[in-house]
């Protein structure tokens, strides 16, 4: 699981800012760190943590799914297609949610 502990941290905050435009503004941290953190400040059935969970439960699938195709494929997707396939994920995730797609709203996100 060291392509989860280190792949999601990476694409989460440098490789798409997704929490960024959520209103997350903070560094980059260790796996156990963001556990530790999201432990403490994205809990409840509140709209922000739902969509924080959103996104990271899209960040390690999409993670997961390029390492499978780089080891069994040989192929590679850019960091921009791979933002742009999490963002997809999380917008397609609001659709079914009322507390996220007010969210979505909120946050003008695409």
């Amino acid at each position: 699981m060291a392509w989860l502990r280190e792949g999601v941290p990476f694409i989460v905050h440098k490789g798409t800012g997704v929490l960024n435009e959520q209103g997350y503004r903070r560094s980059t941290m260790k796996w156990q760190e963001e556990i530790q953190w999201a432990a403490s400040n994205a809990n409840g059935k509140n709209a922000k943590a739902t969509m924080y969970w959103a996104t990271i439960d899209a960040c390690a699938y999409f993670i997961w799914q390029e390492r499978n195709t780089r080891v069994f494929q040989q192929k590679q997707r850019s960091h921009e297609q791979i933002t742009m396939l999490i963002i997809q994920e999380v917008a397609c995730q609001s659709n079914l949610s009322l507390k996220l797609a007010s969210r979505m709203r909120e946050l003008n996100f695409p």
